[in-house]
């Protein structure tokens, strides 16, 4: 009788742990080209930027545009300061095409502390390859003093 229940517990016991490992299976086979995938990078590609972690931020860049983004980074290493900002808007729509993102940012240079805001226009792409997504225009130019 023992055994019986025992045999039964741990057929119970298998039968939980197929299912919660093939749903896990799903989870985590699921397309990453979701409106919350997008908001997760840009929010983690411009909380990197204002923490002045360029090589973090490079790793939501696309790989065409890394030369320009690593020119842009040096030029604000140590002359710009991001002190906050503020996704404004996120368009979210399966085209496949550049998705657009209005960024605010605050921000001054070392030789002006006076507080300048500034709103720019980031283009983001998803990349089938990297399942990720990549900015394509970080309107980081918009912020560099000419």
């Amino acid at each position: 009788m023992c055994s019986i229940r025992n045999g039964r517990w741990i057929a119970a016991v298998s039968v939980i742990m197929i299912l919660a490992l093939a749903g896990a299976c799903a989870t985590f086979s699921k397309n990453k080209n979701t409106g919350k995938a997008l908001a997760a990078a840009v929010e983690g590609f411009n909380t990197a930027l204002r923490w002045g972690d360029f090589k973090v931020a490079a790793t939501f860049v696309a790989p065409a545009l890394q030369e320009q983004f690593w020119r842009q980074s040096d030029i604000m290493e140590g002359r710009i300061r991001l002190t906050e900002y503020d996704i404004r808007y996120i368009t979210w729509e399966a085209t496949g095409g550049p998705l657009p993102v209005i960024v605010r940012f605050r921000y001054y240079t070392t030789d002006d502390p006076s507080l300048k805001t500034e709103t720019v226009r980031q283009l983001w792409r998803y990349n089938e390859e990297t399942e990720s997504w990549q900015v394509t225009q970080s309107g980081l130019e918009a912020l560099i003093p000419r």
